[in-house]
């Protein structure tokens, strides 16, 4: 899924929730202040984690600071995350793998 298309489905979402009787503009404007976390299996460079946290902040339903991951490569994902303003929060590393670099 391309981020633009992710932030069609996030924006179609969020409009479908945001029409529910049930759905006061008080519990909108909640919603709006939500924090979210973005979770993924293998973070390289961090750039889908990137354009997907864009995403989400873009279709205005919250705002996402955090991304859990399975396993981080340890290619740059930490730091590109944190240029971003995004905590990168990894299970497991490469090193846990035993892999040393040039492996």
């Amino acid at each position: 899924m391309t981020p633009e298309e992710a932030e069609q489905r996030i924006k179609a979402w969020w409009e479908k929730r945001s029409t529910r009787p049930a759905c006061s503009p008080r519990s909108s404007a909640i919603a709006r202040a939500w924090t979210w976390s973005f979770v993924e299996d293998v973070a390289t460079t961090g750039g889908s984690i990137i354009k997907a946290v864009d995403a989400i902040n873009a279709a205005g339903a919250g705002k996402c600071q955090v991304a859990l991951v399975v396993v981080d490569r340890e290619e740059g994902a930490t730091e590109a995350c944190l240029a971003e303003g995004i905590s990168l929060y990894p299970l497991l590393r490469k090193r846990d793998f035993g892999v040393l670099e040039g492996s």
